[in-house]
């Protein structure tokens, strides 16, 4: 992956102040084991750190970015994937200005403003993850998956310029599938550097660490424990049909690796996925010393899995973000103060942001305008992003085959199928049972995660979620929060513990106000 930084302004600022803030956001990129390259003229500059992890070639794939000096014009095209996120401060230090990077902590090293966002903290609790182009920070935005950032002397647009949508009638030859993810595998291994193959049990894990095999040895890492159910057995026997050494990477719910995975994320959670990644790839990473994990990230939504109902024009009152939330099951249950409740009130919600509408009309204008909001708003925004942050903590690339541009074409194509797949006829699973090992019941429905913590019994969060400490932040009603903890522990009053847990967590560590 290129890691980016950079200062555009609209004046003529000194070169050695274009060069200290640079610097700045290159100590914090180059903590990935990677040498920033600088390139600075009067009034912009521009760092890159290229992990060499990340320099396969692409096939015919456009520039990220684009700068023309002379024009005053710089443009950013980030990938439908999801990967090679950029964040970027508009309007500051100055009116016109305009600060990037790959990670909001680079953005931080210049000292902005730490305001926390409440609206996109309303958003993460209706949708489970946050919707670009908001983070958790109130003035730092991050450019959506498939979308275009250009600044042109002072101003900034944000616009969409490409989507992943199905084409009508269309077949797709499971063979044909099969060898472009095989030219898409053979693209992201290095021969100079060790991969990992994340198992999940899942058929998509499964051959992606087959088609792996075939060009070199490595190890198969999994979270592997037996109340976790099948998943770690299956991905041993991954390993064994393909020859492979397996490791087993057990959890543990200790403070300390949930501050790594916040700090990891810059942002809060609702689940604990993100917690079990961040021990697999380090552990993974420490044990084998591998920069490549080699995972099936991305193939369920791909596939259109899990089926959910469509929304169809007419039959529904509500408007179309207001479904899927529903669809998504997520809560709406008030956890906060009557001090934060007006304070969100005054917020602009997500759903009446200017690209977020854009986003609906597009959305509405298709059969299945859900399947669209899940591909564009939840592929690239709550798997590909955090994954690629925990990966990068590791000082590891992320890889997927089934992201890769020419394949997720395909799989989007497939799941036009308007019923969902059973075991039998899921299209990798049919790959697996053909290419890898025919008795191998490999799970097409599986995803990589662990049990759901429960985070009250951590010695951290007496720190952070009593009384006082939630006095002090003002955000949650300590009153909300003690009856969640004394009823069964559903999913939906885990979901809202740990939004108040890593909430408080994240305002600590990155020293946010409100």
């Amino acid at each position: 992956m290129v890691r980016l930084a950079g200062w555009i302004t609209g004046e003529q600022v000194p070169e050695d102040i274009i060069r200290e803030a640079l610097e700045a956001m290159g100590t914090v990129l180059g903590r990935h084991g990677t040498e920033p390259t600088y390139s600075i003229t009067p009034g912009a500059g521009l760092l890159t750190c290229v992990d060499p992890a990340y320099a396969a070639p692409q096939r015919h794939e456009p520039p990220l970015l684009d700068w023309v000096p002379e024009h005053r014009t710089l443009t950013y095209r980030r990938p439908l994937n999801g990967q090679h996120v950029l964040y970027f401060l508009q309007d500051w230090p100055a009116q016109g200005n305009l600060v990037f990077a790959s990670e909001i902590k680079a953005l931080l090293a210049l000292n902005p403003p730490r305001r926390l966002n409440l609206a996109a903290l309303a958003a993460l609790q209706h949708y489970g993850f946050l919707p670009a182009p908001l983070t958790a920070f109130r003035d730092i935005q991050v450019v959506p998956a498939g979308a275009l950032l250009r600044w042109q002397r002072g101003k900034v647009v944000l616009n969409r310029t490409s989507d992943l949508l199905p084409k009508e009638l269309a077949e797709v030859p499971l063979e044909e599938l099969y060898d472009q993810l095989q030219q898409a595998t053979t693209e992201y291994l290095s021969p100079e550097l060790l991969p990992v193959g994340l198992g999940s049990g899942g058929s998509a894990s499964t051959l992606a660490i087959a088609l792996a095999a075939h060009l070199r040895p490595f190890t198969v890492a999994s979270i592997g424990w037996k109340k976790h159910g099948p998943e770690w057995q299956i991905a041993e026997q991954v390993a064994e049909a393909c020859g492979l050494p397996w490791l087993a990477v057990g959890r543990v719910d200790h403070p300390d690796y949930w501050a790594a995975t916040i700090a990891s994320l810059e942002s809060p959670c609702v689940d604990d996925t993100a917690l079990t990644l961040h021990q697999l790839l380090h552990t993974a990473a420490v044990e084998t010393q591998a920069r490549i994990a080699l995972s099936g990230l991305g193939a369920r939504l791909l596939l259109g899995e899990p089926k959910r109902p469509t929304k169809s024009n007419g039959t529904h009152s509500e408007n179309l973000f207001s479904y899927y939330k529903k669809q998504l099951g997520m809560t709406t249950g008030s956890l906060w103060t009557q001090d934060a409740t007006r304070m969100l009130e005054a917020e602009t919600a997500w759903e009446k942001t200017l690209y977020a509408r854009k986003l609906e009309r597009a959305a509405g204008k298709l059969d299945d305008p859900t399947a669209y909001l899940e591909l564009h708003m939840r592929l690239p925004d709550q798997v590909v992003t955090p994954a690629q942050h925990l990966a990068s903590q590791e000082q590891m690339a992320l890889r997927s085959p089934y992201l890769h541009p020419h394949v997720m074409p395909l799989l989007v194509q497939l799941s036009q199928k308007t019923q969902a797949y059973t075991r039998r006829d899921h299209p990798i699973a049919h790959l697996v049972r053909k290419h890898v090992a025919k008795g191998l019941e490999a799970r097409s429905s599986l995803s990589l995660h662990g049990p759901v913590t429960t985070p009250e019994n951590l010695e951290l969060v007496y720190d952070l979620i009593g009384p006082a400490a939630l006095r002090q932040t003002g955000l949650f009603d300590p009153e909300a929060l003690k009856a969640i903890l004394k009823r069964p522990q559903t999913e939906e009053h885990r979901r809202k513990l740990l939004l108040v847990f890593t909430t408080q967590l994240f305002l600590r560590i990155f020293h946010v106000s409100i």
